[in-house]
């Protein structure tokens, strides 16, 4: 829904129900012209009542009375007698009891129409300095002037447009901000609103980075309603809070904006498509490359991905790529800033640089599908502009940054993204490469200018050659998701008050695309297991002669025909004593039984045995280890475990290196792969096995 929406009761229909309900009440000769609230006259009382349209749709609809109007209206209204004194609160409830019939009506009409998603609030009553905020908000809405002969002057109607919450409060603070926010009573009441920005954010579940503009707002706010002598001139901070809102509010506005707008039309010049494919083939490496420079998070870092950023910056600039260059170009900022201040990064802006990774890598990927599909347009997102708006409210206000959740691209998801499978240019050339011998073996035989054991020999030459291509393409990098394990390994420290620094060795290794599928979940649980059970608090270390950071390291090696993935830290290590205790009690040994330390350590591995005696947000519930065993053994892994008390832990996953294998078995491919009847799956020719004859089957 977005903003002047008109989903709910248009003015008409309000103006409607007052018109009823005069008239039900004998006024005659009733008169309505169309007026602007600001310039229709001073109004000293009123009342307005709130409709709640559909899921979060807000509108507002208020009556206001001219001081010549109100104690007239009233009195003939309600029938009041003329010599009775009418104080304010008696005109206020007077008020409020016509916009609560009012509601009746309008209620009531609603139903007949069929308008079940319509519910309405409680009516409030206005006072003169209540109306003149109520006037600011709605100064450009249309409103309704009523006249009758029952009763001297005017009443005023005003309906305002049906608008999502967020935005609705968020034009309240705007507006109260704008026209009184020299006043105390102002400044609190634009505070209010606020807070009502903050909750109606929090329940439609958005990005971080909108919550921390308006807490920063608020505090400024606060502020200038405690006169902080220390702070900056109150205009200049009131010029600050200004801005920060208005960017709020464009930000809202596009978030609530129909979501189907394009982001970037292509071409239809197949010179240009092209162009924009070399354009993807280049970025991606450059991509990668950014991902390789955070995890050495060497001294230079900010130099290494600022020449990234700039890269795809000006060359998305070029083709008219308007998001992926404003992001890369907020993003470039950023690393300027950390360039100038010596070129680190801390943990929060190296986050803030992934995920911008993250969102241009998505970005090309929609371009890459759109440019291989034939679509015309690649989709509009918006919480990439909402990320790139954070990056500059952090820099311009100095706040902290607020990097938020990926939804659907989070750390648990990495192993989607291996299911996609890109082409790079050496798979092209190969490729095409096989292309071309297979043509000339082609036209030898239908020369005749080759015998069946040359044609046989040159065949399995191509043979091997297609199956080291199909083996490439079917690869990924382990980068990616290095680079994810490390960050929750980071967060779930944070969240455990817990130091902790991650060191990774090998990402730059491959791996079979189903292997780094089923990497993903174990990762995760071994990384977070070793923050919630390995690494000590700071004063744990301390006492224990320790830094007082914790390292685990993520390292990744080639052994043969086998990937070698260890996940260590140097934490308080696996005590054996504790956990044969916790077993013998849980009845998985009996009492007395005498077992080796690696015996020990296997009860690890056992269902729904954990070491924590109370469940917490990481661990304790008993889903664990035997779970991440089992991920690994079914891709034909295995997993290891030493420890050594005081000192840490190390869980050492063998993973296959290849993904098929000659011979009379297949060694590797995933359970869900492996079919008893070749014959039966033929139509699919995602997946191939080497059966014992050596033949190619496909399943």
């Amino acid at each position: 829904m977005t903003a002047g929406d008109s989903h709910g009761p248009e003015t008409e229909a309000f103006v409607r129900a007052f018109e009823g309900m005069l008239r039900d009440r004998g006024a005659t000769e009733l008169e309505f012209e169309t007026a602007r609230p600001h310039g229709a006259g001073c109004w000293t009382l009123g009342a307005s009542l709130r409709l709640y349209v559909g899921a979060d749709g807000l509108q507002d609809v208020a009556l206001l009375a001219a001081p010549e109007s109100v104690c007239s209206f009233a009195r003939w209204l309600f029938g009041f007698p003329s010599d009775l004194m009418l104080d304010t609160p008696a005109l206020l409830d007077a008020l409020g009891e016509t916009v609560n019939q009012l509601a009746g009506s309008i209620k009531e009409t609603l139903l007949l129409s069929g308008r079940d998603d319509v519910t309405l609030d409680t009516p409030r009553v206005l006072s003169e300095r209540a109306c003149a905020m109520h006037v600011a908000i709605y100064e450009d809405s249309a409103g309704t002037l009523v006249r009758a002969p029952q009763w001297s002057g005017d009443v005023l109607l005003v309906a305002g447009p049906v608008m999502p919450a967020p935005l609705l409060y968020l034009d309240e603070a705007m507006a109260i901000f704008a026209r009184f926010g020299d006043e105390p009573a102002g400044l609190s009441r634009a505070q209010r609103s606020l807070a009502e920005v903050s909750e109606a954010l929090a329940e439609r579940g958005e990005l971080p980075a909108m919550q921390s503009t308006v807490e920063w707002c608020e505090r400024q706010m606060l502020q200038l309603l405690n006169a902080d002598s220390d702070a900056e001139p109150d205009e200049t901070r009131r010029s600050r809070i200004a801005n920060e809102l208005l960017e709020l509010r464009d930000a809202l506005a596009r978030l609530t904006a129909p979501p189907a707008t394009n982001a970037f039309t292509l071409p239809q010049d197949e010179e240009m498509l092209e162009l924009l494919r070399e354009f993807s083939d280049e970025i991606h490496p450059l991509l990668t490359q950014a991902r390789q420079a955070i995890l050495h998070n060497g001294a230079d870092l900010a130099h290494e991905l600022f020449r990234c950023f700039h890269t795809v910056k000006g060359n998305a600039g070029f083709f008219g790529l308007d998001q992926i260059q404003h992001l890369a170009h907020s993003t470039e900022s950023l690393l300027a800033d950390a360039r100038a201040a010596g070129g680190r990064l801390s943990r929060l802006q190296r986050d803030a640089v992934e995920c911008s990774l993250e969102f241009i890598e998505e970005a090309l990927g929609r371009l890459d599908d759109a440019l291989e599909d034939g679509a015309s347009a690649i989709p509009y997102c918006p919480e990439m502009d909402d990320h790139r708006q954070m990056l500059d409210h952090s820099r311009q206000s100095g706040e902290v940054l607020v990097i938020g959740s990926r939804g659907s691209r989070g750390t648990e998801a990495a192993a989607s993204d291996s299911q996609d499978l890109r082409l790079r240019a050496e798979h092209l050339e190969r490729l095409e490469g096989v292309e071309e011998k297979m043509g000339a073996i082609i036209a030898r035989c239908a020369e005749e200018a080759v015998t069946p054991l040359e044609l046989a020999g040159q065949l399995e030459q191509l043979r091997h050659a297609l199956r080291s291509t199909c083996r490439s393409i079917r690869r990924v990098g382990l980068s990616r998701l290095f680079a994810k394990v490390a960050r929750m390994a980071r967060e779930t420290a944070e969240g455990l008050n817990k130091l902790s620094e991650v060191e990774i060795s090998g990402a730059h290794l491959d791996a079979p695309r189903h292997v780094v599928s089923a990497l993903s979940g174990p990762m995760v649980h071994l990384v977070r297991n070793a923050v919630d059970h390995g690494i000590e608090t700071p004063d744990e270390r301390r006492h224990a002669g320790k830094p007082n950071v914790g390292r685990i390291e993520i390292r990744a090696s080639r052994a043969k025909s086998q990937i070698i993935i260890e996940v260590v830290d140097d934490g308080r290590g696996i005590s054996p004593e504790r956990v044969l205790e916790k077993a013998t009690r849980n009845g998985l040994v009996a009492p007395g039984t005498q077992l080796a330390e690696p015996e020990i350590l296997e009860l690890l591995m056992t269902p729904g045995f954990s070491t924590n005696e109370e469940a917490n947000d990481i661990s304790g519930r008993g889903v664990g280890m035997d779970v991440v065993r089992r991920e690994v053994e079914r891709v034909g892994g295995s997993l290891e475990l030493t420890s050594r008390v005081g000192e840490g832990s190390c869980f050492r996953l063998v993973m296959p290196e290849d993904d098929l294998e000659l011979g009379d078995r297949v060694v590797a491919a995933p359970a869900d792969v492996v079919v008893a009847d070749p014959e039966e799956e033929a139509a699919n020719d995602d997946d191939f096995a080497l059966g014992g004859s050596g033949e190619l089957t496909f399943l």
